[in-house]
Parts: structure tokens; sequence; C-alpha cells
């Protein structure tokens, strides 16, 4: 009873010092990011536990397993890690996310590479501006969700082949993300035509 107390005292403390959001606070990607990767969950486990299954000349059944895991923990773990780094470093390198504008083309890849976790509220630009900073930020999640699932992989199958487990991982994400990747490239097609 006593830690429940406690909790809630944090809870009171953090609504006492938390300041007013602003709404030119900025887009943290991870909001859009999240809700996405668990919509497409299923459809990228199956498409990474069909390349396992190819490259490991494996039953789909053995991989499927291995792959499934792999996948939540990179979700739920992973990403929203790698997401937390990114961001730190967008805030150091941009001394506190500062914006440097959207004027001219160098601008605008700054906008969309470094300031790709924490979008600078470019509002009048985010049809376009989105979609590139989640193409962007695809990156670095394929590395972490490579390293991740490998693992599960690799403890996942035979012992006879889990020498190849990485590299079968690797074939199975760049095969996900590239899936991903068409989704994002379509979605900024279709905020590309409807934009005025």
């Amino acid at each position: 009873m006593r830690k429940r107390k406690q909790w809630y005292l944090y809870f009171l403390a953090l609504l006492f010092f938390i300041q007013t959001a602003y709404a030119d606070a900025g887009l943290p990607m991870i909001i859009l990011v999240m809700p996405s990767m668990v919509v497409l969950l299923v459809p990228i486990i199956l498409i990474e536990a069909c390349v396992l299954a190819k490259y490991l000349c494996l039953n789909f059944s053995k991989v499927l397993m291995g792959a499934s895991i792999g996948n939540i923990v990179s979700t739920i773990f992973g990403i929203p890690l790698t997401w937390g780094v990114m961001t730190g470093l967008e805030f150091l390198i941009t001394s506190g996310g500062r914006a440097y504008g959207d004027e001219v083309w160098w601008q605008k890849l700054i906008a969309v590479t470094i300031q790709a976790p924490w979008m600078v509220p470019y509002e009048e630009q985010f049809y376009w501006m989105v979609p590139a900073a989640l193409a962007f930020l695809m990156i670095p999640f394929f590395f972490i969700s490579w390293a991740i699932e490998g693992f599960f992989v690799k403890i996942t199958i035979d012992k006879s082949i889990r020498q190849n487990a990485y590299r079968a991982s690797f074939y199975a994400n760049l095969a996900s993300y590239a899936f991903l990747e068409l989704c994002i490239l379509v979605y900024l097609l279709i905020n590309i035509i409807k934009h005025p």
C-alpha cells in the first residue's frame, strides 16, 4: 500500500511540474511509427518467416516462432529505444531541436533526416516531410530489428544451422523493410496527389 501512495505522489508531482504543451512543440515520430508497426506486425512476421524458411531451408512452422518473438521484441523495445537514442542525438546536434527553416533544399534535408525523430513543426510541409522522415527512420530501425530478430532466430533454430541465423535475418528484414518503405512511398504519393 505504501508503494502505491508513493506512485500517486510521484504522479501528482509530475502533473504539478509539467508545463503547458504548445502546438509548436513539433511532432515526435514515434507517435506515428508505433501504431503503424503494430498494425503491420502480422504481415511483417509472415514476410520474414517466408524468407527465413527459404534461406535456411526449413519448414515455415520451424522459423515462425523465432520470427514472431523477434519481431514482437524489436517492435516493443528495439524501435522505441532506437527512436529515443536518435531523438537524443537530434537534440545534441541541433542544439535542442532548433529549427533550421524549410526554404532551401539543405534545410529540408536536415528536417527529414537529422530532425526525423522529432519533426520541427513545418505543418505546411508535413504532407511530404512526414513520409520522408518515416522513410529515413526505417534505416536505423532496420539495423536494430536485424540484431534483435537475428538473436531470436538463432536461439530457436537447429544448432547445425545457427551460424546462418544473422545472415538469414538480414535478408528477412531486408524484405520486410522493403515492404515498409513501399507502404511509405504509397503514403507519400497519396499525400502529394491530395495536396493542393
